[in-house]
C-alpha cells in the first residue's frame, strides 16, 4: 500500500493514483457508474489510446489511457495531471476533468471532448469555415498555453491541443 508522503510506492496503481487524487482534490469518476457508448478514436499515438465516452449520458467526454501496471506510468499520469492543472483551462485546449479507472484496469484521464478530435482534424476540416476573429482566439489560446507551459518548464512536454 502506498504510504501518504508518496503515492508511487506499492504495487497497487490504481490505488495509487485514486489515493493521488483525494489527497489533490481532483475528481475521481467510477468508471461503471459514469460513463457510457465508449467508442475507441484514433489519435495517432503507439502509447496512449483516446476514447470517446458518454458522461452522465448527457454530453461527450474524452477519456486518455495509459496501462496501469507500473510505477512509472504512475508517475506519468501525475505527471500529466499537474502540467493540466499548470497550464489551467483555456476554451480550445482539451481541459482535465478527473480521473476514472476502466473495467480492465487501465487509468483514464478525464478531458473534454471536441468534435474534431485533434487540433489538426479540428482547423483542417472547419479552417475555411471560421471567421478571422476565431481564428485570432485560437492563436492566442495556443500562445497562451504555450507560454504558460515555457513558463513552468514544460515546453518540450507533448501536449494535446
Amino acid at each position: 500500500m502506498a504510504s501518504s508522503s508518496n503515492v508511487y510506492t506499492g504495487t497497487d496503481n490504481a490505488f495509487s493514483i485514486e489515493k493521488y487524487t483525494i489527497q489533490n482534490g481532483e475528481y475521481y469518476f467510477s468508471y461503471e457508474r459514469f460513463f457510457s457508448d465508449i467508442e475507441e478514436m484514433d489519435c495517432g499515438s503507439v502509447n496512449n489510446k483516446m476514447y470517446k465516452a458518454n458522461m452522465y449520458k448527457l454530453y461527450a467526454k474524452t477519456l486518455k489511457s495509459f496501462n496501469s501496471d507500473n510505477v512509472t506510468v504512475t508517475k506519468e499520469i501525475i505527471r500529466e495531471i499537474k502540467l493540466h492543472k499548470k497550464v489551467g483551462i483555456q476554451e480550445h485546449i482539451l481541459n482535465f476533468s478527473g480521473i476514472t479507472e476502466s473495467d480492465s484496469n487501465e487509468c483514464l484521464l478525464v478531458m473534454s471532448y471536441t468534435e474534431g478530435r485533434t487540433l489538426r482534424n479540428y482547423l483542417n476540416e472547419r479552417f475555411s469555415l471560421m471567421g478571422w476573429e476565431i481564428k485570432c482566439r485560437f492563436a492566442c489560446e495556443i500562445s497562451n498555453a504555450i507560454r504558460s507551459m515555457h513558463n513552468n518548464g514544460n515546453l518540450g512536454t507533448a501536449f494535446q491541443i
